[in-house]
């Protein structure tokens, strides 16, 4: 019985789609020898990846997207991705392959950029494409970071942005930024941010920021749902407004953190509170007499080496019902519970207890943190994990 090309008896649209999850170059090398039907089909790709790291060279990288935007049809683009280690003294190819994109309406476009000493300045046209739903901009450089200084932004159909690396932020562009943004609900930032004052924003529903501040900046985002904070420094970044807030997910940077700042007066509002790191924890003992309570709050998740400071956060948790505790060092808490009038608390909502330990004594002084709720429930759930 003879073979049957099922996959070229498909219709265009289920083609296309398998296409997009293809590099561009496996695309256009590997298809047209299929069957006569797939010569010059990948002319109607609507998802172009290219990435240099599959070349030898720059320039036969540079040749390939060249042919590859020369042939295609005049179609508008669902993805528009390049990813290129560029060696060469310019960027003048690329300028334009991204002006050939933009003008093809991408919903998504991804440019991650390196070059040696120099870099390539994103046009004000992307940040004019109105057609864009995702825009991820990286770029990495040897000669410093790169200003984001767009004239104006008109992005009325993002819905996400990603910026990372040697790029640098300022209050100009954030302006800018939220200003032309009326829909944008998620933004990453893993980029310098010297001379930004604020991060304010009316739409923006889940925020990531992994810190390169030496500025003191604010977070003022009443419609935040969502907040995650990698080496936070907390004298350096206050939140105000957070009124929407459900989760937060803060890691401190240890070696920064003086013991000032009000970060954690920010997140009261929160349900669901995570600390990533002992750091984290230290915050407690030195912001919470400044701290409201946190009537809002079901669960919390940090990483201890004591947990007097833990006890003093419940203090301000009332209606807390999960808690988790992760050790990652010996326990100081003999030492700290010098007087126990400091570290009585009443969580009388608690249901669980989970407490993950590297040795049995850890566990004992975990369930010893429990006698100290003067109202605990009878049916509180006690889960160890050994680490």
């Amino acid at each position: 019985m003879p073979a049957v090309d099922r996959l070229s008896n498909l219709p265009d649209v289920p083609l296309l789609h398998i296409m997009s999850f293809l590099t561009t170059k496996d695309v256009v090398t590997n298809t047209c020898t299929l069957s006569k039907r797939w010569e010059n089909f990948w002319t109607g790709a609507t998802c172009l990846i290219f990435d240099s790291h599959e070349f030898n060279d720059d320039l036969k990288f540079m040749n390939f997207v060249d042919n590859v935007l020369a042939k295609r049809q005049n179609l508008n683009l669902d993805t528009f991705k390049l990813v290129w280690n560029n060696n060469t003294s310019t960027f003048e190819a690329a300028e334009s392959w991204l002006a050939h994109a933009v003008k093809a309406k991408p919903r998504v476009l991804i440019l991650i950029i390196s070059g040696d000493d120099v870099y390539l300045e994103f046009s004000d046209d992307v940040f004019m494409c109105e057609s864009l739903e995702e825009l991820k901009l990286s770029t990495t450089f040897s000669g410093g970071f790169y200003p984001l200084k767009p004239k104006s932004v008109k992005l009325n159909g993002l819905k996400k942005l990603e910026i990372s690396h040697d790029i640098n932020l300022d209050d100009d562009f954030m302006k800018k930024l939220m200003g032309g943004s009326p829909i944008l609900e998620e933004l990453i930032l893993d980029c310098e941010f010297e001379g930004l004052s604020i991060i304010s924003s009316q739409s923006v529903k889940k925020l990531i920021l992994y810190c390169h501040a030496t500025d003191k900046f604010q977070i003022s985002i009443p419609s935040l749902l969502s907040l995650y904070i990698e080496n936070a420094v907390p004298g350096r970044i206050s939140c105000k407004n957070l009124v929407s807030l459900v989760e937060a997910c803060i890691s401190v940077d240890c070696c920064l953190y003086d013991g000032s700042g009000t970060l954690l007066n920010g997140l009261s509002n929160a349900e669901e509170l995570h600390f990533d790191n002992i750091s984290s924890v230290a915050m407690f003992e030195k912001e919470l007499p400044n701290c409201p309570t946190f009537y809002n709050l079901k669960e919390m998740n940090c990483h201890v080496d004591s947990f007097y400071p833990v006890a003093r956060f419940l203090q301000h948790a009332p209606n807390l019902e999960k808690l988790t505790l992760r050790y990652y060092f010996e326990l100081k808490c003999d030492s700290y519970y010098r007087h126990e009038s400091d570290v009585y608390f009443s969580c009388e909502k608690l249901k669980m207890v989970e407490i993950c330990y590297a040795c049995p004594e850890e566990a004992r002084d975990g369930m010893k943190l429990l006698s100290y709720n003067e109202d605990m429930p009878n049916n509180v759930e006690l889960k160890l994990t050994r680490l």
